[in-house]
């Protein structure tokens, strides 16, 4: 199995949580690990119940079951992926501008690889997203972006060499 992808989350002053992403042909593990030392609540134990809530208030509610296009699952796999690079562990923002800004940012990536983002205007008018909103972000929004295709980028050399 190969490390795919490898990132360190801050937890408090002096924990954190590991997230290591393997890959062996189509199989992907995600491995959780931090720090039991220290006072207070597991990030893991909080991570696993994020994921829960994630799947049953976000991921169900917006419709991603089985019968869910592969278009609309990506798309909005690529707005929950902004939200992990732009929300987690950083400034507590209003509601608002984190649904902006990882909106904003799904959009850049998707329209990059060439999905329509048909549904991203009424999501972000539906938070009342402004023009004004999106300028206060854009060196956030362009450095997920960044990220999320350079991490594709990886993955696709990865697979194309196994």
């Amino acid at each position: 199995m190969k490390v795919v992808w490898r990132r360190r989350f801050p937890w408090h002053e002096q924990a954190w949580c590991d997230v290591d992403v393997y890959r062996l042909g189509l199989a992907v593990l995600v491995v959780l690990r931090d720090q039991d030392d220290h006072e207070g609540p597991s990030l893991t134990n909080a991570l696993e119940g994020m994921a829960r809530k994630v799947r049953r208030e976000l991921l169900e509610e917006a419709g991603l079951a089985a019968d869910q296009g592969h278009t609309r699952k990506a798309e909005t796999l690529l707005h929950e992926w902004a939200h992990t690079l732009l929300h987690f562990g950083g400034m507590d923002l209003p509601r608002e501008v984190e649904e902006l800004e990882a909106e904003a940012t799904a959009y850049a990536v998707g329209r990059e690889l060439g999905l329509p983002m048909s549904t991203s205007r009424d999501y972000i008018l539906s938070w009342q997203g402004t023009v004004e909103g999106l300028e206060a972000s854009p060196e956030r929004i362009v450095r997920a972006a960044r990220e999320i295709l350079e991490c594709l980028e990886r993955e696709e050399r990865v697979l194309a060499a196994a």
